[in-house]
């Protein structure tokens, strides 16, 4: 369960959205890029979904019919990870980005041979596009990479942790689980966020279908309203949401879940709780451009990925609550 899953807890258990007029069914999603390719096609009115995979349900479907409406985390949350204090390749700890120069970077080529179809398909991607994001970033910071490791079948956060490489990427939550095997050997770990190299590009939010953008668009604001207040709800007090995760899920440990909450907090809370959600087109741009540069995207004029009418609207005040329920909403 992704962390960014609390807020949709703690928007049914205090009521957010019903306070909004809005009735919200909650249905399993598809598999990585066929969520968006699912809202695309009116399966539900809204999903949420990695920029990552939608820029590939695009490249597959070039006329996708769904749009990004409201960004939850506004900052990529890919971090480089190594064991503090453990000289590397060129016989220094990594203690900021310049000591990456040099060191070694796990590189998982292995994947589970049970994972099949579309999740085989995300797998690889996953771990060619670690490589390809860690390279950018050296080459972002003017740093000449170190010797790639290959580590096989195992994960690569278990790799640099038993010293096989110095290095590996992955995205911040998944830190917790590598700390807390650090920290049973007497080690700690050193994380370098992409973002504060200047990484541009939006990670995930909330796609609309581009039905419901044309029909109800003003549900969708007074949905991008309910979404914020959840967000800072969360924030705020996790225990509603919490506690309604225990009923639901209970094989969720808690604490887990809200440490790696909190860890992601910044991207969505860092440009101040006015944003919260807040896209722009230069934000756009940027992100297109980078998946572009990076992954080999499909090239395609951003203002087709996003539209930033609901978020306009409800800022402007213009989406208020009817005083009875409102239209129901789809989303996973």
């Amino acid at each position: 369960m992704p962390n960014s899953y609390l807020p949709q807890l703690a928007a049914r258990a205090l009521g957010i959205y019903e306070a909004h007029g809005l009735d919200i069914e909650i249905v399993e999603p598809a598999p990585g890029p066929d969520n968006a390719l699912a809202a695309g096609r009116g399966d539900y009115d809204l999903c949420m979904s990695s920029v990552a995979y939608y820029l590939w349900a695009r490249d597959e479907e070039p006329a996708l019919d769904a749009r990004f409406i409201f960004a939850v985390s506004r900052r990529i949350h890919m971090s480089v990870f190594a064991v503090d204090g453990r000289p590397a390749a060129h016989g220094r700890p990594i203690t900021s980005f310049a000591d990456l120069a040099g060191a070694s970077f796990a590189l998982r080529t292995e994947i589970d041979p049970g994972r099949r179809g579309r999740l085989r398909q995300m797998s690889e991607r996953h771990e060619a596009r670690l490589a390809r994001d860690y390279l950018a970033l050296l080459a972002h910071l003017g740093l000449e990479p170190g010797p790639m490791v290959d580590v096989g079948p195992r994960s690569t956060l278990d790799a640099c942790l038993a010293g096989a490489a110095d290095v590996c990427a992955e995205w911040a939550e998944l830190g917790v689980g590598l700390r807390a095997g650090a920290a049973a050997q007497g080690l700690r770990i050193r994380t370098l966020p992409f973002a504060d190299a200047g990484i541009p590009g939006y990670l995930n939010g909330f796609v609309a279908s581009g039905d419901a953008l044309r029909r109800r668009p003003e549900a969708l604001a007074r949905f991008v309203t309910a979404a914020r207040e959840a967000l800072v709800a969360v924030r705020d007090d996790p225990g509603p949401a919490l506690a309604l995760m225990a009923e639901e899920l209970p094989d969720r440990d808690p604490a887990t879940v809200l440490e790696r909450w909190r860890l992601g907090e910044p991207a969505m809370f860092g440009a101040g709780e006015g944003e919260v959600g807040a896209m722009s087109a230069a934000g756009w741009e940027a992100t297109v451009a980078y998946h572009v540069a990076t992954h080999g995207t499909r090239a395609h004029d951003p203002a087709g990925s996003v539209d930033l009418a609901p978020w306009e609207r409800a800022m402007a005040g213009a989406a208020e609550a009817p005083a009875g329920a409102g239209r129901s909403a789809r989303t996973p």
